[in-house]
């Protein structure tokens, strides 16, 4: 993937509509870095998420430090998992009998 040209709004939006609610994130040794920006704010969700709670993206190394993901890609991470939560947020304020079948209260 480009990361430079890459839509993560557009890409979030699809997987959100194909009820795939998990963020995106790359592994660095035994952390998880998936970002996402704080205004968000704190989102409780309960969603069946039968694959985990992350899609694990493959490292785009920065060049003169290749264990870290380039800016392009840290970009891209945390404006997906921006879109993500926000959406997860308009979840919660649904009524029930609007709610997907894998999302509980």
């Amino acid at each position: 993937m480009d990361y430079r040209t890459a839509d993560p709004i557009a890409d979030a939006k699809r997987a959100f509509s194909q009820d795939d609610y998990r963020v995106v994130g790359v592994k660095l040794g035994d952390s998880v870095l998936a970002p996402v920006d704080s205004s968000v704010g704190h989102v409780e969700v309960n969603v069946q998420l039968p694959n985990g709670p992350v899609r694990f993206l493959a490292l785009d190394p920065q060049p003169a430090n290749p264990d870290r993901p380039s800016e392009a890609q840290l970009s891209y991470l945390k404006r997906y998992n921006t879109e993500i939560w926000t959406r997860l947020r308009t979840l919660r304020e649904m009524p029930v009998s609007s709610l997907p079948p894998n999302y509980m209260r």
